[in-house]
């Protein structure tokens, strides 16, 4: 993908979807409250946009959000600076919280309690990359490598497979 190239409408509605990437941090970027990382759809209505979020709930936390305040995240983890860390999101269709699987670095993550319980209904539009959705100016100093998306939802082996790079 293309910075702004159009999202497949496989990756439309309730879809199973796998996002992975490689993130890098610095410790100078100040990432609490609203700073996108990559998404798309139309953030203008609930749970049509979806993407990675810079969420002040947890600090330093990395969310998963579907817009209308749908959140996943996970429970425990804090986000490591200056280090490459591989981040991914696997998702089937349903409810947020039941279908969302969380990784870094090839390992499952437990989501929070507080991750929602709605289903998304996500909209066709652009990939933003370094940033929640186009038109979001709110972008944290972040480094992203090898970013790719799946119209389905991975495996933990294939997972870890990405995550180390084998």
């Amino acid at each position: 993908f293309e910075t702004n190239a159009n999202v497949p409408s496989s990756l439309t509605g309730d879809a199973a979807f796998t996002i992975a990437f490689w993130l890098y941090v610095p410790t100078q970027t100040v990432v609490l409250g609203a700073k996108g990382v990559l998404g798309w759809g139309n953030s203008a209505f609930a749970r049509t946009a979806a993407g990675f979020y810079w969420n002040g709930v947890v600090t330093n936390g990395l969310s998963f959000e579907f817009a209308g305040g749908n959140a996943a995240y996970p429970a425990t983890y804090t986000f490591v600076r200056d280090k490459w860390v591989h981040v991914c999101v696997t998702k089937r269709p349903g409810v947020i919280k039941d279908t969302l699987t969380w990784y870094y670095d090839g390992v499952s993550v437990p989501l929070s309690s507080g991750s929602s319980s709605s289903t998304p209904n996500i909209s066709a539009g652009k990939l933003a990359v370094g940033q929640w959705t186009t038109g979001d100016n709110n972008r944290a100093v972040q480094f992203l490598d090898q970013l790719a998306i799946y119209d389905r939802e991975l495996t933990s082996s294939e997972v870890r497979y990405l995550a180390q790079g084998t």
